[in-house]
């Protein structure tokens, strides 16, 4: 009874470390369950955030699947501002285009020294400072600025090599190699437009001429090779450009000299407009009195002939009384012009006396009396 006894006790404790097993390989078994579903949704989280392909307002978007590009070939490549699904690299690379962003190309290599430079060397050595040559053999020291706006994006993305960026995502607006490509078609168009055209020409870039052919030439390049970039404008950093420091003072007094030209012409031409003016204005000054006194000439002599020939048609009526009226007026014109005035004394005894003169004295009966 007694072994019998201690067997059951064995066999309870073997059942009791078996059932603690067994708790533990459960509550083993929930957490690795717990822990393959928590890593199942990061791994769905982690595949939904880099299948998200975000493409920004200002940016077209294009897809590459194992390397070959997605969508429609007719119009259905590019993708618009939004948000696309695609597959996680390394199955799908996303290409974000900034077209909206204007982009600039620099470039020095004509320059002969740094702005901080305060020393001016004696002379300039090639290869060494930098200086273009123009048509005439002489040197000239010029910055380029180049600004542009992508207008292709597959034709941008994919004309020069590319390096992807990091989450398979990559930024087609940082691109060295397109730059420096872009800088060595810039170089070659200034290189090209120094030498058509004359020292002066170039330093004094009227209306902006060196750097529209300098314009010219990279939009023709550009063209031609199919970059898909739209180029906004070239400009020259440095305003225009500039003769070698060490002949600065000799190209100064011959600008100065030109713009003195300039400013003496500009006088004389002000000079002889303002003349042209006056002398214009005269002229029409005289015509206008030559006119009003033609006019009034011609009016007085109408009226003159309108009135004798009513005169005439009265004397043909009553030709003595209209004598005497002539006669009368006559009369009193050419008596109101004289000074004098004299008494006529008739045979009779009797005087005349003509007052035509408003002072003169009436008569005194008594002393004028016959």
């Amino acid at each position: 009874m007694a072994h019998d006894g201690q067997k059951q006790l064995e066999t309870a404790k073997d059942t009791a470390q078996a059932n603690a097993g067994l708790e533990a390989l459960g509550r083993a078994l929930r957490i690795s369950f717990t822990l393959l579903i928590v890593a199942m949704i990061v791994g769905v989280l982690v595949f939904l955030k880099r299948s998200v392909f975000e493409v920004d307002s200002r940016d077209e978007g294009l897809v590459l699947r194992f390397g070959a590009l997605t969508g429609d070939p007719m119009g259905g490549q590019v993708l618009a501002p939004g948000v696309h699904m695609t597959f996680p690299s390394p199955i799908d690379e996303k290409i974000a285009v900034p077209v909206g962003l204007e982009q600039n190309v620099s470039t020095d290599t004509w320059f002969m020294y740094d702005d901080t430079t305060e020393i001016v060397p004696a002379t300039i050595e090639p290869g060494v400072h930098g200086y273009a040559l123009t048509g005439d053999m002489n040197m000239i020291h010029c910055r380029w600025v180049m600004a542009y706006k992508i207008s292709d994006s597959i034709a941008y993305s994919f004309r020069v090599h590319r390096r992807a960026g990091e989450a398979g995502v990559t930024d087609a607006g940082q691109n060295p190699e397109m730059e420096r490509l872009l800088a060595c078609i810039l170089r070659s168009a200034v290189v090209h437009a120094a030498g058509s055209m004359p020292v002066d020409a170039a330093l004094l870039n009227r209306d902006g001429e060196f750097a529209n052919r300098v314009e010219e030439r990279v939009r023709a390049e550009a063209r031609r090779l199919g970059l898909g970039i739209d180029v906004k404008r070239v400009t020259l950093d440095t305003g225009a450009a500039i003769p070698p420091l060490q002949t600065a003072d000799a190209f100064d007094a011959v600008n100065r000299a030109e713009e003195e030209r300039g400013r003496r012409r500009a006088e004389a031409e002000n000079y002889a407009t303002r003349k042209r003016n006056e002398t214009s204005t005269a002229a029409d000054r005289i015509m206008a009195d030559a006119n009003n006194y033609y006019e009034y000439q011609v009016n007085t002599v109408a009226a003159e002939a309108d009135n004798f020939n009513k005169l005439y048609e009265e004397y043909r009526k009553n030709p003595d009384v209209v004598s005497q009226r002539l006669y009368e007026d006559t009369m009193q014109r050419v008596l109101a012009k004289l000074e004098r005035k004299y008494v006529v004394e008739q045979g009779d005894g009797q005087q005349l006396r003509i007052s035509l003169d408003p002072g003169l004295a009436k008569p005194d009966p008594e002393t004028d009396a016959p």
